[in-house]
């Protein structure tokens, strides 16, 4: 009788292969294998392709209190001063990573009460979650001028983008970075750089932002010590085939740099083929980081304003100070 022996050898890697179709571009799929190489996949891979309805679960979800606190303070500050900085009869409201499009619809409510032209354009990094911001805006406000373009705003500067919209329009422009995107890149000065230089002596930016508040470390980690959280942001590493029983999902505080970071460390080693002639390898312990979001406080907003050739104009707080939607101008 014949007898085969089979064995599994214990060092043997789990092999996983890149998934190119969960991209929308080529350029994305360069950035994510860099990243991967990096241990370091930059937070907006982590909003394209299927990603992103990930993400329009999280800003939806009870979890993720962030959205409702921005929300809150745009309604309470945004026709009563923001708006009244425009003597226009109309206005281009220009939404810089538009997300789900759901702040977007409390500022373009607010101006429709204000102005008697409305022009919408949305700019992000995902395909999918512009076509999101679109069918959510259109839900909520039926039909309206909307234009919408796929860019990297951390990669270049968009005053054509502005400049089209006036001309078009003949109206100023409202930019909109909120929900505390100037947090997430790794280079937050060049983008805040970019933006700034995009504006028209006219426009108006507004940004919102969280705050670090030593003692409210805790209250703010729960933000992202959620499974709505982990879900949303561990999508991306799905393009690579990897799966949550390849490791454990950590979300720390660093003191040092105020960051919310966020890493998959490893428990077994892991292939991913990200070529027909290259693949990447990691060792069981190996992390890798996923998610990054800087914590401000004012004195460094004013700096970084400042070095961006920005006006601060007015800021207003929430109650407990955690969070911040600050007006801001193009310096003359």
């Amino acid at each position: 009788m014949n007898t085969s022996l089979w064995w599994k050898d214990e060092t043997e890697d789990t092999r996983h292969t890149l998934d190119l179709k969960a991209f929308e571009t080529s350029m994305q799929i360069d950035e994510y294998i860099f990243g991967l190489k990096r241990k370091m996949l930059p937070v907006k891979l982590a909003n394209i392709g299927r990603a992103a309805y990930n993400h329009d679960l999280l800003i939806r979800s009870q979890e993720y209190s962030l959205a409702n606190t921005e929300i809150a303070l745009l309604k309470a500050t945004l026709t009563t001063s923001i708006l009244t900085r425009f003597i226009s009869s109309g206005l281009n409201v220009i939404d810089i990573g538009s997300g789900n499009g759901m702040k977007a619809v409390v500022v373009l409510e607010g101006v429709r009460q204000k102005f008697s032209r409305l022009n919408y354009i949305g700019l992000d990094y995902s395909r999918e979650l512009l076509q999101i911001a679109t069918r959510y805006i259109a839900t909520q406000l039926g039909e309206l001028d909307a234009t919408t373009y796929q860019i990297d705003f951390e990669a270049k500067a968009f005053p054509e983008i502005v400049e089209k919209a006036r001309r078009g329009t003949g109206f100023p422009s409202l930019l909109l970075f909120l929900g505390h995107t100037l947090g997430n890149p790794c280079h937050r000065q060049q983008v805040l750089t970019n933006i700034a230089a995009s504006l028209g002596q006219d426009d108006l930016l507004l940004i919102g932002v969280e705050l670090y508040r030593p003692y409210q470390v805790n209250s703010l980690l729960e933000h992202y010590r959620n499974e709505s959280f982990y879900q949303a942001i561990f999508a991306q590493l799905t393009f690579a085939g990897f799966q949550r029983e390849d490791g454990l999902l950590e979300v720390l505080f660093n003191e040092t740099t105020r960051n919310v970071e966020t890493y998959f460390r490893l428990n077994r080693n892991v292939t991913v083929q990200v070529s027909p002639s290259e693949s990447i390898q990691f060792k069981e312990g190996d992390k890798l980081l996923i998610f990054l979001s800087h914590k401000f406080d004012e004195i460094e907003l004013q700096e970084m304003f400042s070095l961006a050739g920005l006006n601060s104009l007015e800021t207003s707080l929430n109650e407990d100070q955690t969070y911040v939607l600050a007006a801001t101008n193009k310096g003359s």
